[in-house]
């Protein structure tokens, strides 16, 4: 028999569990919205099928060159998804304040911080993009990956 823990205790796991499934849901979500900003623009790359034969091609070359592409994926992930968290936060945030009665200027200076908070996020999320894209198009146009047979030595920085 499990000894009683307060209820805070045993909701620990299932909110994990419920925060991590949230932050998929709005990393899909946002993974969606960003396609579409992709692709009403001038840069559908990804969309691109001899871009991802290139991609395919330069992360299957190289440990490394995988090991580095997976954690810019990391990393864009997370600006992506903090993007309409943010914007939400700054809608979210005012709601709450004023029905608990908080000043506007804070409320005002918070929904501020949270806009400029997102605008950083898709800033920062398209600039890896773009790295990352010339990144893969180098690598297939030189076929020199660092750490691969063509650079045993990793001479080549990535």
């Amino acid at each position: 028999m499990l000894p009683m823990l307060s209820p805070p205790v045993w909701l620990i796991a299932p909110g994990l569990v419920a925060t991590y499934l949230l932050g998929v849901v709005v990393d899909r979500l946002a993974d969606e919205l960003f396609k579409w900003r992709l692709l009403a623009g001038r840069h559908a790359a990804n969309d691109d099928t001899e871009y991802r034969r290139m991609r395919d091609e330069a992360v299957n070359s190289s440990d490394f060159f995988l090991s580095a592409y997976s954690y810019g994926k990391s990393r864009q992930r997370i600006c992506r998804a903090w993007t309409p968290l943010a914007l939400g936060l700054a809608v979210a945030v005012p709601v709450a304040t004023v029905r608990g009665g908080y000043a506007p200027p804070i409320t005002l200076g918070a929904s501020v911080g949270f806009v400029l908070l997102a605008a950083g996020c898709f800033a920062a999320w398209r600039m890896m993009k773009r790295d990352e894209d010339k990144e893969i198009r180098r690598v297939a146009a030189t076929r020199l990956v660092p750490g691969s047979r063509s650079d045993p030595a990793g001479t080549r920085d990535g």
